[in-house]
This record gives structure tokens, C-alpha cells and sequence, in this order.
């Protein structure tokens, strides 16, 4: 089992971690840097997806982790991702979210992106 923490400060989130816990007692499994660690998403494979927000108005990535490592998927520039959804049977991902120009809600559009690891 994977869950989040974090640092989360006043203003903006601190670092946080990607911890397991084995059955029996929780570690930390990596640190990543500051900003927005969101939802955390089974990849079907023995590794999870990570919602992580860089900076604001939750432009970001999708990191799959998995065997030790976090790899970074990135969304289109204008796309603002909210949540994320595994397809079942396949390590694929589902992002929903909108697209628009960063703090201006008036012109938004719904999307949902799909990232279909090689």
C-alpha cells in the first residue's frame, strides 16, 4: 500500500514523500521536491500513478512510479489536470482536468487526456 505526505505549509505545499507500508510498518519510499502531491492511482502492474501539480493553478504531470523509480509524463501546456483514473487491465492513465489560460476560469474546457505507457 502507497499513500502521501507532506510538508504542507500555509501558503503553498512543503516537500513531500511517497511512502509503503509493507503490513507490518510504514517507510519512505522517495522524496520529491515542493509543490502539490495530489491523488495516487494504481498502475495495474505493482506500481501507482502520482498526481503531482508544478507551481500553480495545478499545471503539471502524472509521474508513474514503479521498480524504484518515478517517471514523468507531462500534459499540454494549457491542460490543468484535477484527477486521474488507471484503465483497468493495462498500466494506462486517464487525466481529467481543463484547458484554458492559467487563472482565468471564463474560458475553460473540459478535457480528459490518456497516457498509454511504451
Amino acid at each position: 500500500m502507497y499513500a502521501l505526505a507532506t510538508a504542507n505549509g500555509q501558503d503553498e505545499s512543503g516537500p513531500w514523500a511517497l511512502l509503503h507500508y509493507n503490513g507490518h510498518s510504514w517507510s519512505r519510499v522517495t522524496p520529491f521536491a515542493a509543490h502539490d502531491a495530489s491523488q495516487l492511482v494504481s498502475d495495474g502492474h505493482g506500481g501507482i500513478w502520482i498526481l503531482h501539480a508544478r507551481g500553480c493553478c495545478n499545471l503539471g504531470e502524472a509521474l508513474r512510479y514503479s521498480g524504484g523509480t518515478a517517471a514523468s509524463t507531462g500534459f499540454p501546456a494549457t491542460a490543468q489536470a484535477v484527477s486521474l483514473a488507471g484503465v483497468p487491465g493495462t498500466a494506462d492513465v486517464l487525466a481529467g482536468g481543463y484547458t484554458g489560460k492559467p487563472m482565468d476560469s471564463s474560458a475553460d474546457h473540459p478535457v480528459i487526456l490518456q497516457y498509454v505507457p511504451r
